[in-house]
This record gives C-alpha cells, structure tokens and sequence, in this order.
C-alpha cells in the first residue's frame, strides 16, 4: 500500500511521515467500512482520530497529487478559435462557468485542456454535469 502511495504522487516528493499517514487513511477507511477504526486496535503508538478538517485536507491533498499528464498540458495549441477564446477567458477570470454547446463542437477536448493548464497550476478543479 505505501509503494501505491509513493508510486502515485509524481508531482511531488512525499515524506515517510505522510506516506505513513496515507496508509493509515486507507486502512482507517477500509476499517470504517466494518464499524472499525485504526484506534481500536492500538497498533500506533498515537490515537488516530482524524476530524473534518483533516478529512478536507487529505481530499485537498489526494486531487492535488494527482498530477497532470504532460500530453494534456501540450494540446493547447490545438484549440480552435472559439475554444481559444473560451480557455482565455476561464483562465484569465476566477469564478464558475457554465460551458455548453451542440453535441461534436469538442467540449470535452476544452474540458481537458482547462483541467490540466488549471490543475498544473496547483489549484484543486470540481467538475459536476448538470
């Protein structure tokens, strides 16, 4: 399990510490599915009581690890000029956007390429259909 861990964070080193912490937030949530918890087996030497704010920053965390595949990050010269101008204007201006058009005008291609420009800059991207 801690070789998944360290084998998936490619865009950054990840400590002994937090691969062990990552483990334990497996193995808690495998736990929890059974009504367990790591705590109630006392196999670390500290209680492992996570709250809300540490389950946000591990979601946080885990998006952030994902990484962006390099050929995702190079396809934004293939955009044609509507999706241009719409990747401009979404990158330029922070908020929510609701983009549409006809089935086959490629908006999951724009979708894409947001998503990769968006994600290598660090920031966490929810996509939700409606």
């Amino acid at each position: 399990m801690a070789e998944d861990f360290i084998r998936n964070s490619k865009c950054c080193q990840i400590s002994n510490q937090d691969v062990m912490h990552q483990v334990l937030w497996g193995i808690n949530d495998t736990l929890k599915s059974l009504g367990k918890e790591v705590d109630d087996y006392h196999i670390v030497p500290f209680s492992f009581v996570p709250d809300e704010n540490e389950e946000l920053t591990r979601e946080v965390s885990s998006k952030l690890s994902l990484g962006v595949p390099q050929e995702d990050l190079s396809v934004v010269e293939q955009l044609n000029d509507q999706q241009r101008n719409a990747f401009d204007t979404l990158c330029d201006e922070r908020g929510a956007y609701f983009v549409d058009g006809p089935g086959g005008t490629e908006k999951s291609f724009l979708y894409k390429v947001l998503l990769a420009h968006i994600r290598s800059r660090g920031f966490v991207t929810l996509v939700v259909a409606t």
